[in-house]
């Protein structure tokens, strides 16, 4: 349902030339102690979320002949990486 959102607001905003997506959370436990729920949740809000939001946003920018997507995902919690944290699998070098 949420994602209607975006499309709804794709549709009163009309084109636009940057789209900047930034979105993050890291489960407070380790992988172990993460249930499916909370990996659900991470994947949606850090991965499902860009995805909902350039489907809604990129025809209208392709129509006016193209704009800049800018995709960050930042889920690094008090400026150290801990082990076994759910990370954002998307994530690419």
């Amino acid at each position: 349902m949420e994602h209607r959102l975006g499309d709804a607001l794709a549709q009163e905003v009309g084109a636009i030339d940057v789209l900047f997506n930034c979105a993050g959370f890291v489960h407070a436990g380790s992988i172990l102690e993460a249930s499916e729920e909370d990996w659900d949740f991470a994947f949606d809000l850090n991965a499902k979320a860009m995805y909902r939001t350039i489907r809604a946003f990129l025809p209208k920018m392709l129509e006016k002949g193209g704009g800049s997507i800018i995709n960050m995902c930042g889920v690094e919690r008090e400026g150290r990486a801990e082990p076994l944290r759910v990370r954002c699998v998307e994530r690419r070098p």
